[in-house]
């Protein structure tokens, strides 16, 4: 019966990779020819134009360091876009705790209130963020 059951199924793996049936023989050697490797890459596409500047990081790590009282750091992360750097509560968009835009004219602060709705500061430098520690506060505790 085991010889049976071996023979079908060699019969049907032989059939399934291409051969004609029958019992499966060993494998023939292979030829001393190097066979090409082709690569399956896709495409690439376009490298958006999304830089973190060393000010952005700085400005999330001193909001990070602002929340380590009420949450675990690991769950501050930030997203980076064109426009703005989106700090999060885990990762999650939809939570967001602030957004900042830094550019060589303008320092904005943007914290949601209860409504979602944006709350918008100027800062002169990005150290202005430690004044506004318990909007980061209030917004963080909405999420947990």
């Amino acid at each position: 019966m085991n010889d049976y059951i071996s023979e079908t199924m060699n019969d049907k793996i032989k059939t399934a990779l291409g051969g004609t049936g029958g019992s499966v023989s060993a494998p023939e050697q292979a030829s001393e020819a190097p066979i090409p490797q082709t690569e399956d890459k896709a495409p690439e596409k376009a490298a958006p134009n999304i830089v973190t500047t060393e000010e952005e990081l700085e400005a999330y790590f001193i909001i990070k360091n602002l929340l380590k009282d009420i949450t675990d750091i690991h769950d501050i992360t930030y997203k980076d876009t064109e426009s703005y750097i989106n700090i999060l509560y885990k990762g999650n968009t939809w939570k967001w705790i602030c957004r900042l835009r830094i550019t060589p004219n303008q320092k904005l602060l943007i914290i949601p209130d209860e409504n979602k709705k944006d709350i918008k500061y100027k800062l002169s430098d990005i150290y202005d963020l430690t004044q506004h520690s318990d909007e980061f506060h209030a917004v963080l505790q909405r999420y947990l």
